[in-house]
């Protein structure tokens, strides 16, 4: 697949024009696994305050000076977190008797899973916008998705939680690995250019 001198010219020209996200700041966090990262377990009720405490190694009142490894690193937090959700807890509550303890216990710990990823997201989106990146509208769209998991946690406050075990690494890699992933598929569908064969 070729492209274009022109949309080569023109790739590069804006490319120069765009804001570059600083690397002097050293990354502050290091790869570990999602049974490491997860909230789920124990009571419902201060989800997003242990969400935060689990991310609060990255400065977001210096957003513009986050390190990319630390913005990847929150980008596959999201990842993982999706995938648990997918992979073991949708599994999980579907498996327990209906209006049990546990399957309340398993849906409140998913509650919880949905907000750090939530929380995450948003981090991200912060770190986005002050390194330049028009945001705005899915800012919005995450944080009253957040705002309704966190809204759902403390309506059970003090009620038990259930974390799942899952294989999943959060790293820099892994969350760089899904960015080049979704420009790829943006790329597509955007369609080919007039000189791609």
């Amino acid at each position: 697949m070729q492209f274009s001198a022109v949309v080569a010219v023109l790739f590069a020209t804006s490319a120069l024009g765009a804001p570059t996200p600083p690397t002097g700041r050293p990354a502050v966090f290091t790869a570990t696994s999602y049974n490491n990262i997860s909230i789920s377990g124990g009571v419902a009720g201060q989800a997003q305050a242990e969400a935060q405490a689990r991310l609060a190694a990255v400065n977001i009142t210096d957003a513009a000076s986050v390190n990319p490894a630390d913005l990847d690193f929150l980008t596959s937090v999201n990842d993982i977190c999706n995938q648990a959700e997918l992979g073991a807890f949708n599994p999980a509550i579907m498996a327990a008797a209906p209006n049990s303890p546990q399957q309340a216990a398993l849906q409140a710990g998913k509650t919880k899973n949905k907000v750090l990823k939530l929380t995450a997201t948003i981090m991200t989106l912060n770190i986005q916008a002050a390194q330049g990146q028009n945001v705005t509208q899915r800012l919005a769209d995450e944080t009253a998705k957040l705002n309704l998991n966190v809204a759902a946690d403390k309506a059970v406050a003090g009620s038990d939680s259930m974390a799942v075990q899952f294989e999943a690494l959060a790293s820099a890699d892994s969350g760089r690995a899904k960015g080049l992933r979704a420009a790829q598929l943006s790329a597509a569908a955007c369609g080919p250019t007039a000189s791609e064969d």
